[in-house]
């Protein structure tokens, strides 16, 4: 007998393939070595900006949904953090512009806002859980580019040790939904796009670099 998959387990282990060709980017290699050119990591910052607020602006209106509103908690949006670490790196939040891979995805999370609200949960498991492996690469970051205190990193690990108790809390409210099949696929396929559009950000950069 089979025990049924949480939503959480089902995105992991349907998300997996696509996780590791993300993860295996060589910028990705280069972001967690603190190897990137320091303008090419400002630059990185502002496409995670433009990204975030894009899609949190979505699940803000898709609140009115219980089923969205009770995963969602003020500490999971990472507007301000972002906005926070551009100042300490010299950026202003509103002159970053997309690539045209993070505009792609930005379309893709608008899309979804109007068509399947409870899907942009998809995209948001992607880039809240990104914290597991970001929290580990901070001491590279502040080394690299010789960044005192959280400024200019407080995105990568703003819970100072606490996010394994928070991503819990947000695996257990996640797996407490109500899904049909159909809006499990749906958050599955978005979980699925954000990946692909991390490496695919992460790609331009690394062009726009060389």
């Amino acid at each position: 007998m089979t025990t049924e998959q949480t939503l959480m387990e089902n995105l992991k282990s349907a998300t997996r393939a696509d996780h590791d060709s993300a993860e295996g980017h060589d910028f990705q290699r280069l972001l967690f070595s603190g190897q990137l050119p320091y303008e090419t990591f400002c630059d990185y910052v502002g496409q995670l900006f433009v990204l975030h607020k894009a899609l949190e602006d979505e699940l803000k209106v898709a609140e009115k949904d219980e089923r969205v509103k009770k995963v969602l908690g003020d500490w999971q949006f990472q507007e301000g953090f972002l906005t926070s670490d551009l100042t300490a790196l010299g950026r202003k939040s509103a002159d970053c512009k997309p690539l045209a891979a993070t505009q792609k995805i930005i379309d893709a999370i608008k899309a979804t806002g109007e068509k399947h609200p409870i899907a942009l949960l998809g995209y948001h498991y992607v880039l809240l859980g990104s914290k597991h492996g970001a929290r580990m690469i901070c001491p590279n970051l502040k080394k690299a580019y010789n960044l005192d205190g959280p400024g200019g990193t407080l995105y990568f690990d703003p819970y100072e040790g606490k996010f394994m108790q928070l991503w819990g809390e947000f695996k257990e409210s996640m797996n407490q939904n109500q899904l049909n099949e159909a809006e499990t696929a749906e958050i599955l396929d978005a979980a699925k796009l954000m990946f692909i559009a991390m490496g695919e950000i992460g790609e331009g950069l690394h062009a726009n670099a060389a």
